[in-house]
């Protein structure tokens, strides 16, 4: 069995070395996988029966990631007035906190227009802890800034 994830979809059909196939699935990001039945490799008789088992587990796995998103699954995102209270308290301009987050967004997150992502609130969270956290957040972006210039 593969150890790293795959950068395409597919199903194949690989021998399982008693005249059977067994049926293997993947996606992006995905570590390839063997169809299973009661928790053991399924056996096919044919390559394309084998294929096909794969393709409908590779199916069922595509529709339970449909709408799968932070939003939808994790924390509730952060309320702007929160970002930009705790940006104004801690006395971060929005240009800095552009790029300490690496990111174009901070203006939209901040009048609402895009939700605040989880990374980006537990980051102002930490920050706001601690205001050691914000020297050392200063220091560590203007270092990487100066290393890549």
């Amino acid at each position: 069995m593969y150890s790293t994830s795959s950068r395409r979809f597919a199903v194949t059909a690989r021998p399982a070395g008693n005249g059977g196939f067994f049926g293997e699935f993947t996606a992006p990001g995905m570590v390839p996988g063997i169809v299973q039945k009661d928790g053991l490799p399924q056996v096919y008789e044919t390559e394309e029966a084998a294929e096909l088992g794969a393709s409908r587990v590779l199916h069922i796995i595509l529709n339970q990631r449909q709408g799968l998103s932070m939003t939808a699954v994790g924390p509730k995102p952060m309320a702007p007035e929160v970002l930009s209270r705790l940006l104004k308290a801690n006395d971060i301009p929005p240009t800095f906190f552009a790029r300490l987050t690496q990111s174009e967004d901070v203006m939209k997150w901040l009048d609402g227009s895009l939700p605040v992502p989880h990374p980006v609130a537990v980051l102002i969270q930490l920050l706001d802890a601690d205001r050691e956290n914000i020297q050392r957040a200063f220091k560590i972006t203007n270092k990487a800034i100066r290393e890549t210039t």
